[in-house]
């Protein structure tokens, strides 16, 4: 289904989890386990097991690209798995786990690879082990993640926050924030084009050098003979580009977070103004994100 209707969007990622376990060599999902015999299935985590990758690749045909295969991982908190023997290490667990049932999807460039699920509480002992040494094989292997989770109420890993919900666990994100893709001056880069990450964060386009269309005064402007807008200024187009969407949605944002001073078009106040009142605030930013939900819908 997937191959032949993407919903019909080409730029976004189409993210397969693993299951829990699959057939060793020479067996099928037929195969019955025998009490006291060496199990003919490989177990992982649910969502973890990506072996049979190897075997039965997801085929996107034309939307190849946007395939994202998403492992989780967890620690021993969740469940005392079998590779969480005494004395384990990032190199255990990449030998005992990681390797065969997804690192190899990253190692060999089957596809891009998200850690779609890793967190656990901070018990100072070996759950606490097991997060700082997938983080940083993560960070040195520079392979995408996801955290779980922000919310306090998941029973097998605590949350970001504490069960007041507004209480940040300042020491489970000191070990996080290492691997959280930041500028050597600590700016934090988000992957959106157009959008930044928070009020001090930057755009991935912005991290590898390209620009967003800056104001260009030239010697030939003609004066703007009254106050109000030419019937050529169309509402919501702060950046005059002949369309309201998500770029405009950006540079209003960045304009009342004082990140820029002005719009990239001497007409881009005007176009801000959304409801002729003479100011541009929070009121004008709402009425630009419904005029871009109502084209898109």
């Amino acid at each position: 289904m997937c191959k032949e209707n993407p919903c019909n969007k080409p730029k976004y990622p189409y993210c397969v989890e693993g299951v829990e376990v699959y057939p060793k060599p020479g067996y099928d999902y037929t195969a019955v386990d025998e009490w006291g015999k060496e199990s003919k299935y490989f177990f992982n985590w649910w969502g973890g097991n990506l072996r049979g990758v190897r075997d039965y690749p997801i085929n996107l045909g034309k939307h190849q690209k946007q395939l994202v295969y998403s492992p989780h991982d967890y620690g021993p908190l969740v469940h005392k798995q079998s590779w969480f023997y005494e004395g384990f290490n990032k190199d255990t667990l990449y030998n005992d786990c990681w390797r065969d049932n997804w690192a190899y999807i990253h190692e060999e460039n089957i596809a891009p690879l998200l850690v779609g699920e890793w967190g656990g509480f901070m018990d100072g002992g070996d759950n606490e082990k097991w997060m700082t040494a997938i983080r940083d094989y993560m960070i040195e292997n520079k392979i995408s993640h996801t955290f779980w989770c922000y919310n306090a109420n998941s029973g097998d890993t605590g949350g970001l926050v504490y069960y007041d919900f507004i209480t940040w666990d300042e020491e489970k994100y000191a070990l996080l924030k290492p691997s959280l893709w930041q500028t050597s001056d600590g700016k934090f880069i988000g992957l959106d084009h157009q959008i930044p990450l928070g009020s001090n964060g930057i755009t991935v386009t912005e991290y590898y050098g390209g620009d967003f269309p800056e104001p260009s005064p030239t010697a030939t402007v003609t004066p703007v003979p009254t106050p109000s807008p030419s019937p050529e200024i169309e509402k919501g187009d702060v950046n005059g580009d002949g369309s309201v969407n998500s770029t405009d949605a950006m540079w209003m944002k960045r304009f009342l977070l004082k990140l820029v001073d002005d719009f990239p078009t001497p007409t881009g106040k005007q176009a801000a103004d959304m409801n002729d009142d003479g100011k541009i605030n929070s009121s004008d930013m709402t009425a630009i994100k419904r005029k871009i939900l109502k084209m898109t819908m």
